[in-house]
């Protein structure tokens, strides 16, 4: 069967009826279904040749990349493996991750089925109030910490859209990968399959991308793509982590240099929550000098969350 050339709306697959398409992601098409006898309901994902090569490379979207010296460029993994991959991942995470099972293959691609989150995504929820905004980043932290305890050891796409807010408590879904993957291009050892806009370094940095995340949750606006004129504030220890990563090629690196604090957007983000907020991002305002300083961040969620308690944010 080839997965690009059908209408999947109708079609009965492995007892579950498709009824509707309810999302494309950078590289995969998603559809609800629901159990043709229990009724059930469940979704199907679907990742094909044509979706991989056809993927967005832009920093908004799920892409996958290769990383060689100096730069990284586009590549195309097999479906069935980045299937297999969150099947795996789904199972050693626990009850953590929200994964696809068992992948099946199709002709030019493959599909894997997970269960129904009933819910809205933490983008759906950036309308509501302070307080419930932190509580819900309180709660995600929680499932990370739980994530990188267990032997999947990360999520690897950490945003808004990956987060399901159900009256439960929250899931994760959709997560990436970091590692070694078969392409169209061969074998290839040093790939990422993840978001760049919350990614930007392309490092396995779940704490870095909650940060890019918990900015754009509480303030309206993505700290790296909603930029300022360039800061006059830079201190020398963000100016040479900003260089060291551009002979890597991360050019993204320079939104740093134009980020737009915080307490510039809303005046009762300054003080403990702005200095919070900075961390996230690895940042810091020295205070003898007043300048923007590189910080070397969190070390897990688990001192996230600590600092969290202590300072009393949620």
């Amino acid at each position: 069967m080839q997965a690009s050339e059908i209408t999947w709306l109708g079609l009965i697959v492995d007892d579950y009826l498709v009824t509707d398409e309810i999302g494309r992601g950078g590289m995969s098409r998603i559809y609800r279904a629901s159990h043709v006898h229990s009724g059930a309901e469940a979704v199907i994902k679907v990742v094909t040749t044509k979706d991989s090569a056809d993927a967005e490379l832009g920093r908004n979207q799920t892409c996958a990349n290769q990383l060689f010296s100096g730069g990284f460029g586009p590549v195309h993994p097999s479906p069935l493996q980045l299937l297999s991959m969150e099947w795996k991942r789904g199972m050693q995470s626990g009850a953590a991750l929200c994964c696809v099972g068992q992948p099946a293959e199709l002709a030019d691609g493959a599909y894997g089925i997970r269960p129904f989150l009933k819910g809205r995504t933490l983008r759906k929820e950036m309308s509501t109030g302070i307080t419930e905004k932190l509580k819900l980043l309180a709660d995600v932290a929680l499932v990370m910490s739980l994530v990188e305890k267990s032997a999947a050891a990360y999520h690897g796409d950490l945003k808004p859209d990956n987060v399901i807010v159900q009256e439960s408590g929250i899931k994760l879904i959709d997560p990436g990968y970091f590692g070694s993957l078969h392409c169209t291009e061969g074998d290839i050892e040093n790939c990422v399959v993840t978001t760049p806009a919350y990614y930007p370094l392309l490092e396995n940095d779940d704490l870095f991308a909650f940060g890019a995340m918990s900015w754009e949750v509480l303030l309206s606006r993505h700290p790296l793509t909603d930029l300022g004129a360039p800061r006059q504030d830079v201190g020398e220890s963000l100016r040479q982590w900003v260089r060291d990563y551009q002979i890597l090629g991360r050019h993204s690196v320079n939104s740093f240099l134009s980020l737009v604090l915080p307490s510039e957007v809303r005046a009762d983000f300054a003080g403990s929550a702005e200095t919070f907020l900075l961390k996230l991002l690895r940042l810091r305002r020295d205070l003898e000098s007043n300048k923007l300083e590189y910080d070397p961040g969190f070390a897990s969620f688990g001192e996230l969350l600590d600092h969290l308690h202590r300072a009393k944010l949620t």
